[in-house]
């Protein structure tokens, strides 16, 4: 709402009261002073009996100044209070966050978890494959191959994909290195550090909430642990920072970007390329030098073309 209204698209906002706008009391006096009059923007609300035009060169008042900071106080207060109850769950070391693939809920008790039978053979199958040594890659691949539901589709996730539907990638696959699918739930292993605090920080492995057997188990502790230690024995012990400032150019069939294959050359890098058989991602690899030489030929071309209508203009 607040970006169409830059652009100009918004001439008037209603609301039924400002808790509903936000709880933040010096944001609400910057839009209500500066941001809503600057873009030329009528403000209403119901409840309160505001409007903006009869506050034309004054302040918001005194009022509504208070009733901003009240719903700011009660926002933090509101947020210690549930911050306290999820606490105290963690510690009882119930499930309160994300449902791993292969779990769901249990009927009945909203902070337990049971085995998927539909989706647990899946993981299984995944641990086992990467515990003989194949790539997340590869699995990923034959996941996609034999049209395996991914966890975007077992949760009906709408979101957008590049490539029309949701599928499996290394990334993926990689979500089986979860405690959880031990049988053991894990709690606390980050918290916020203020309110509104969008970036959580680690806490200390001391400091987690940890209980055994919560659940059932997928697959055993030492299976899992395996899994782990292929996983590791497979990742590079170091990284290397790489030039992206001449990644400018985009795949045609899929719009991904391309990346640099050997220095000079770039290929496409899609998902569909790494993790579905036969597509035409698959011939896209160019050097750097055709690229910009194609490039070149085209911009002259139209350049070019704007000669031909400004002289028709002209003329």
């Amino acid at each position: 709402m607040i970006e169409l209204a830059k652009h100009g698209e918004i001439s008037c906002i209603v609301v039924k009261d400002l808790s509903r706008f936000d709880r933040d009391y010096l944001e609400v006096g910057d839009y209500l002073e500066h941001i809503f009059p600057f873009l030329g923007i009528r403000f209403k609300s119901i409840n309160y009996h505001y409007d903006s035009i009869k506050h034309e060169g004054k302040t918001i008042g005194m009022d509504i100044a208070f009733r901003s900071l009240i719903y700011n106080y009660y926002s933090k207060d509101l947020s210690k209070r549930v911050k306290s109850a999820m606490n105290m769950k963690q510690k009882e070391c119930n499930y309160i966050n994300v449902v791993p693939y292969g779990c769901k809920v249990a009927p009945g008790k909203k902070h337990h978890l049971i085995i998927d039978e539909e989706t647990a053979p899946v993981v299984r199958r995944i641990y086992m494959d990467v515990i003989s040594g194949k790539s997340c890659t590869a699995i990923a691949k034959e996941l996609n191959t034999e049209g395996v539901p991914t966890l975007s589709e077992v949760k009906n996730i709408k979101r957008s994909f590049s490539h029309g539907k949701p599928q499996w990638t290394h990334r993926s696959v990689l979500l089986i290195d979860n405690i959880k699918y031990t049988g053991t739930m894990v709690n606390h292993t980050r918290e916020s550090r203020f309110i509104r605090d969008k970036n959580k920080r680690r806490v200390q492995k001391e400091e987690w909430y940890i209980k055994e057997n919560a659940h059932d188990a997928i697959v055993i502790t030492e299976e899992y642990e395996a899994a782990m230690a292929a996983i590791q024995r497979r990742r590079k012990s170091s990284r290397t920072a790489h030039n992206r400032s001449d990644r400018v150019f985009f795949c045609a069939h899929c719009g991904g970007k391309l990346e640099k294959a050997n220095g000079t050359v770039f290929a496409c890098p899609s998902h569909r390329y790494r993790y579905h058989d036969e597509t035409p991602c698959e011939n896209v690899h160019w050097r750097k030098t055709t690229l910009e030489e194609m490039i070149f030929e085209a911009l002259k071309k139209q350049i070019q073309i704007v000669k031909v209508d400004v002289d028709k203009k002209r003329k």
